[in-house]
C-alpha cells in the first residue's frame, strides 16, 4: 500500500486497503464512499460481495489484478477466489480484465487458465529483461578455532563454522535476509550467531511471533538499526523491508521456485540483479542446492499442483452465492462454480 500509494498521489488516484484488521469506521467509510482502487485479500473479497452497499460499488469493477499470483493457485485459498471471481463477474454483467502477477510461474498456461476462468482467454506477457541470478553454493570447512570455539559453546564445529560464514556474510552488506526452510531453523540460527559473538545486530523473523514484534523488526530492518535478519517463507512474499543487498539460504531451498522467489528480494535497484549465496550442511545438500540453481537459470520450475473439484470450498462457495442472491436456481449456481478453472470439469451428480 505504501509503495501504491506514493504513486497514486501523482496520478490522483484515492487507493485505500481492506482486510480482517481494517478498523470497523474505514470499512464504513469505504461503503459510503468507495476508493479507486481498493487492496484487499482473498478472504475479504468473499466478505465484501454479499454486502448490500458494497455489491453497488462492485457493479463498477473494471480491472481486478492478482499479485503472487503462483502462490494461490497451488492453495485452496486460491480455488476459494477463482470461484468469488465468477460470482464477481455474475455481478458485474460483462468481463472485466483479470491481471495476474508473478515473477515465478513454471507453467505459464495454466496459471492463465485459472485467472481467466474456464471460457476466458488470456495473453501471457513476460519481462524483456531478464533478471540474471547470482547464485553461489558454499560448503564450509569448519577452522581450528571453530573446532575450539565448538567445544566452549557445546555446538558441532561445522555448525559454528556456518554460522561465522553468515556473520561474514552479513557484515559485508548494508542489508541481507538469510531464509531458513523452518522457524526452529530461524531460532536456532539466531541463537547460535549470538553465542558465537557475533558484533552485528541481526534479528528473528517468523509468522509464530507476534505481529507487534514481527513490524518492528522490519521498521528496524527498513531504517538500517537491524543489518540482518534471519525469516522464513514470512518475508518471501509481498512485504515491503525496502532494499536488500544479498538473500542468504540456510541449506537447500528445496524447490527451484522457491529459490527465485527468496532471491529476488534482493537486487531490486533498476541497475542490480539478485544476488543469493546456499550455506550447505552435508553432500546431498551441496547436489540438490546446484541443481536447483541450474534449473532456475533455465527457467525448469516446479510444475503447479491446482486444488480440483475441492469439495470443502465448493460448499462454501454455494453458501456465498446464496448470500449474494437470496435465492438462486441450480442450474445457474452450478454455471457459475463451473466457469471456475479448477472447478471445469465437475459433475453435475457431484454439484
Amino acid at each position: 500500500m505504501r509503495r501504491l500509494l506514493e504513486s497514486g498521489k501523482d496520478l490522483g488516484l484515492d487507493i485505500q486497503i481492506r482486510h480482517g484488521d481494517t478498523p470497523t469506521t474505514a470499512r464504513a467509510k469505504q461503503a459510503k464512499s468507495p476508493p479507486d482502487m481498493l487492496i484487499t485479500t482473498p478472504e475479504t473479497l468473499q466478505a465484501i460481495l454479499p454486502g448490500k452497499r458494497m455489491k453497488e460499488h462492485l457493479r463498477n469493477v473494471r480491472w481486478l489484478i492478482v499479485d503472487e499470483i503462483h502462490e494461490l493457485a497451488t492453495d485452496k485459498r486460491g480455488v476459494q477466489l477463482s470461484v468469488a471471481l465468477e460470482r464477481l463477474r455474475r455481478l458485474v454483467g460483462h468481463d472485466f480484465q483479470r491481471v495476474g502477477l508473478s515473477a515465478t510461474v513454471g507453467e505459464a498456461e495454466k496459471i492463465s487458465k485459472f485467472l481467466t476462468g474456464s471460457s476466458g482467454e488470456a495473453r501471457i506477457l513476460k519481462s524483456a529483461e531478464l533478471r540474471n541470478l547470482d547464485v553461489k553454493v558454499e560448503h564450509v570447512n569448519p577452522s581450528k578455532s571453530d573446532y575450539d570455539d565448538a567445544k566452549n559453546l557445546g555446538i558441532p564445529p561445522a555448525t559454528v563454522g556456518r554460522v561465522r560464514r553468515i556473520c561474514e556474510l552479513i557484515s559485508e552488506q548494508r542489508s541481507t535476509l538469510v531464509f531458513t526452510n523452518t522457524r526452529e531453523h530461524a531460532e536456532a540460527l539466531g541463537s547460535q550467531i549470538n553465542a558465537i559473538g557475533c558484533k552485528i545486530l541481526v534479528k528473528v523473523h517468523h509468522d509464530s511471533l507476534s505481529r507487534e514484534i514481527r513490524e518492528q523488526v522490519e521498521a528496524e530492518f527498513q531504517e538500517g538499526k537491524v543489518k540482518g535478519v534471519i525469516c522464513t517463507s514470512s518475508l518471501e512474499l509481498g512485504i515491503d523491508v525496502g532494499t536488500v543487498d544479498l538473500v542468504i539460504q540456510y541449506m537447500s531451498p528445496r524447490e527451484a521456485t522457491r529459490m527465485i522467489q527468496r532471491i529476488g528480494r534482493s537486487g531490486h535497484q533498476l541497475t542490480s540483479s539478485p544476488r543469493g549465496h546456499i550455506i550447505t550442511t552435508w553432500a546431498d545438500d551441496i547436489l540438490e542446492s546446484a541443481v536447483l540453481v541450474s534449473r532456475a537459470k533455465k527457467g525448469q520450475l516446479e510444475e503447479l499442483k491446482i486444488h480440483y473439484n475441492a469439495l470443502d470450498v465448493l460448499a462454501h462457495q454455494i453458501v456465498g452465492l446464496i448470500l449474494d442472491t437470496r435465492k438462486i436456481a441450480l442450474d445457474e449456481a452450478y454455471n457459475i462454480v463451473r466457469g471456475a478453472y479448477p472447478y471445469g470439469n465437475l459433475e453435475p451428480k457431484t454439484f
